[in-house]
């Protein structure tokens, strides 16, 4: 029992004495007043004495035990309290101090449970209040985030956008030339880069050559710049296949500026690479140290693959053209490329009132020569004619080669006399050139016959230049070789009747050939 507990029962022992003691005296002086006032026997007064005491003992423990009850109920009330269960209540029933202590011990528990409900509620409140200000804070923590996400989305969609559309700008052509003017503006306005340059890699020097730039002044000497495989940054970028930056590039001693430039900022490089092949390398300067992030790098790293893709599809394009207009073997033009070449000059000529001439030329004894030695050594030869052909004319003439051991040069722009003077030193450069065996042939060399046609002179129309050219041909193969003849109008009808069927026999079918009857009669 604690000390709350044993305060309680003493007092009610107490109280409960102290009435048996206020209650036995006055019975026993009754006893004596009565063996008194009686004058009682001795044997009666002591009875009588004792029945008076038993009586006062009686009444005083029922008194005790009455008052005790009372008492224990309202201290069990209050030992409960006194535990936490404030719910409890004391027996108010009747009017006696017990009653009216009961009632005020209820009274001031009900006061107690309203303020024990009055501080759960507030505390209840304070836990509510609490949780929303950490609800808010989330929330408010929440909202920077996704107002971020929002950010980085938004700058995603915009370099998606001008992914796509530099993407579509560069896919927009297969001119080499083109695209790479194409994508130094795109890159240059659009991402607005101050200085970009594109570097192309040379497979046959393992150079990196400047094909483009943009934002350098005029005496900055960019384009003349060259750089090795593993030279520089660039060079780096280009040998390991991988992004070089030089976030200083005062700091950088393997840092090689372009010529003229200052040291100063930051550099970028990004190789072009397409399936694993690097073709260039694209460099981006800014004058900030530091100027290139995360985001960007991986921005600029797609548009150089797009690049790349877009470079090598055009590069692909550019050969198969070549392929089907330049001769596998000699690597000039062959007779589609000639034809057109032919048409367009001879258009061009009859708009503008020019002179036009085409050689068509001849070597001589060549099936003899490829017997005695071979298809192989005859090969040499037609490449060694095919340069010296090449080499001797302007880059305005269409070297061509017409089929077989022939050849035909388109000179646009001169004169007769002029034509007949390039001729010459064709047939002279050509028997001049030293080829294995050459003295086995007739003449102790190789030789070519030339036979010259001239617009508007000898032919008014493509076929009629062709025929007249080749007809001039068979004059110069007839005369005895190693010569050149040009076309004249005269009585050789059966000649040109020769060279008519000659040419027609040579044809593909890509040119309409006219009768000998539709050819000018001499």
């Amino acid at each position: 029992m604690n000390s709350g507990n044993r305060s309680t029962v003493g007092v009610r022992h107490s109280l409960a004495t102290h009435l048996a003691l206020r209650v036995v005296p006055p019975f026993f002086v009754l006893g004596i007043l009565a063996i008194w006032l009686f004058r009682l026997s001795p044997g009666a007064a002591v009875l009588s004495t004792l029945l008076v005491l038993g009586m006062g003992g009686a009444f005083a423990l029922m008194l005790r035990s009455q008052l005790a009850t009372e008492l224990g109920r309202l201290t069990g009330a209050m030992r409960q309290a006194q535990q936490g269960h404030l719910w409890v209540r004391a027996d108010e029933r009747g009017d006696d101090e017990i009653a009216e202590l009961a009632g005020s011990f209820n009274a001031m528990l009900a006061h107690m449970t309203d303020l024990r409900v009055s501080q759960i509620e507030t505390q209840r409140e304070m836990a509510s209040v609490q949780n929303e200000l950490l609800l808010k804070a989330e929330l408010e923590s929440h909202k920077k985030e996704i107002e971020e996400a929002n950010r980085h989305l938004e700058i995603r969609l915009r370099e998606l956008s001008l992914l796509f559309d530099i993407t579509r700008s560069i896919n927009s052509t297969l001119e080499l030339g083109e695209l790479t003017k194409l994508i130094t503006e795109m890159v240059g306005v659009t991402l607005g880069f101050q200085e970009f340059a594109m570097l192309l890699l040379d497979e046959e020097t393992s150079e990196l050559r400047v094909a483009a730039t943009y934002g350098f002044p005029k005496q900055a000497d960019v384009d003349a710049m060259r750089l090795r495989l593993g030279e520089g940054a660039a060079g780096r970028a280009a040998q390991r296949g991988e992004i070089v930056l030089v976030s200083d590039v005062s700091q950088e001693p393997d840092y090689l500026p372009y010529i003229g430039r200052p040291l100063a900022g930051s550099f970028l490089a990004v190789p072009l690479k397409f399936k694993g092949r690097v073709v260039g390398v694209l460099n981006f300067n800014r004058p900030t140290v530091g100027a290139f992030h995360g985001d960007e790098i991986k921005l600029l790293a797609a548009i150089a693959n797009q690049a790349a893709m877009a470079i090598m599809n055009a590069r692909l394009y550019q050969e198969t053209v070549e392929l089907s207009l330049t001769d596998p073997l000699t690597g000039i033009a062959n007779r589609r490329h000639l034809f057109q070449r032919l048409e367009m000059e001879l258009t061009r000529a009859q708009r503008f009132g020019n002179q036009l001439s085409l050689l068509m030329i001849d070597i001589d004894h060549f099936k003899l020569y490829n017997d005695r030695n071979g298809h192989p050594a005859g090969d040499e030869v037609l490449k060694g004619v095919a340069g010296v052909l090449r080499r001797a004319v302007r880059k305005i003439d269409t070297v061509a080669r017409y089929g077989g051991e022939e050849f035909a040069i388109i000179l646009p722009q001169i004169r007769r006399e002029e034509a007949m003077s390039v001729g010459e030193k064709l047939r002279r450069a050509v028997s001049q050139l030293s080829f294995p065996d050459a003295d086995s042939q007739p003449e102790g060399k190789v030789t070519v016959s030339i036979g010259l046609a001239q617009f508007p002179g000898d032919a008014q129309a493509l076929h009629q230049l062709l025929v007249s050219a080749d007809s001039a041909l068979y004059s110069a193969k007839s005369q005895g070789r190693n010569r050149l003849v040009a076309f004249q109008e005269g009585p050789g009808e059966p000649v040109r009747k020769i060279a008519v069927e000659q040419l027609r026999r040579r044809s593909s079918g890509a040119l309409r050939i006219v009768t000998p009857a539709a050819v000018p009669k001499a």
